[in-house]
């Protein structure tokens, strides 16, 4: 690409209103020699209206200016040739495989150089095909981008490349290291939403009759009383108990195992778990979980020189 930028005089080829750019656009993109990835006149008079401001022609605009992520960005070699319409200098000291060092000098005698090495690009984590295929042009468009930002803020206007900020692997060179697309990111299929579980039915009144009879035929097998019953579901009566059917089951679970299985009984449960044991299972916990806290409370009053015992050591 030649440094040299024409000045624009032609107001056939380019529009004076949005309305005229827009048609433009849209007569551009219908030819289908657009760059791919501009698919819409809008997007096509977004580029215009950058190469506008620049003072660019709209075709030499789709050459060097790729929106990426919604921002326009430029082409090292058309910064580069920005800054020399622009009346400014540049000199390139130094450009091979591991390093670029480029000096800019402004028309009012400031100097300023920049360097980019491939330690810096490998610091960065830059890499891919392009940087193993092209280092040299690489590092010089990083070298130019980075440097005029630095040097030329009125020409370049904060703008970046597009291999600045685009997704890794998306931007694609020539040899040379100019860039000719700006491929569209992949993304991922997006996964189905799980379809959400029916809620389980709260509250013994909502359970079904063959459940309720089931919960009682358990605590029956388990040989647990209806006062133990109720006292670990924190209720008077289950007809007042307002938790899930598999609450309750884990409830038994736990009564079974602090009554049956150990001396712990209630008093101990309760204080094994730091509060009352309808609570702990409302709250998640498990009968692992809770087995556990039992246990852990068993050597804590062993430790002590109590003398609570585990199923294995109960008389039979």
């Amino acid at each position: 690409m030649s440094d040299d930028l024409p000045v624009l005089r032609d107001t056939a080829i380019m529009p004076q209103t949005f309305d005229e750019m827009m048609k433009q656009a849209d007569v551009l993109v219908k030819s289908g020699l657009l760059p791919q990835e501009v698919k819409t006149p809008a997007a096509a008079v977004a580029i215009m209206l950058t190469g506008r401001e620049l003072a660019i022609p709209p075709m030499q605009a789709f050459r060097s200016i790729y929106v990426v992520k919604g921002k326009p960005t430029l082409s090292a070699q058309l910064m580069a040739a920005l800054i020399r319409r622009a009346g400014h200098v540049y000199t390139v000291l130094e450009s091979t495989n591991e390093r670029c060092v480029i000096e800019f000098r402004r028309r009012d005698g400031g100097t300023y150089q920049h360097e980019f090495t491939a330690a810096d690009a490998k610091r960065a984590g830059l890499g891919g095909a392009q940087w193993q295929s092209y280092p040299k042009a690489m590092l010089f468009s990083r070298c130019m981008s980075a440097g005029a930002r630095v040097a030329m803020p009125d020409v370049l206007a904060g703008m970046y490349t597009p291999e600045e900020i685009a997704e890794p692997g998306t931007v694609v060179f020539d040899e040379h290291g100019s860039v000719v697309a700006v491929m569209p990111e992949s993304k991922p299929e997006p996964k189905p939403e799980p379809k959400p579980e029916p809620p389980k039915a709260q509250g013994w009144s909502a359970w079904p009759e063959r459940g309720q009879r089931m919960f009682w035929a358990r605590a029956r097998d388990l040989g647990l009383s209806n006062e133990i019953v109720h006292r670990g579901a924190g209720v008077q009566s289950m007809t007042e108990y307002t938790g899930t059917m598999d609450n309750a089951l884990t409830i038994l679970q736990a009564l079974d195992y602090a009554v049956n299985k150990t001396s712990v009984g209630m008093d101990g449960l309760t204080e094994a778990l730091g509060g009352p044991l309808a609570q702990a299972v409302a709250e998640g916990a498990t009968f692992e979980q809770i087995k556990a806290l039992v246990d852990d409370f068993i050597d804590v009053q062993v430790a002590e020189g109590a003398d609570p015992q585990r199923q294995q050591e109960m008389p039979i």
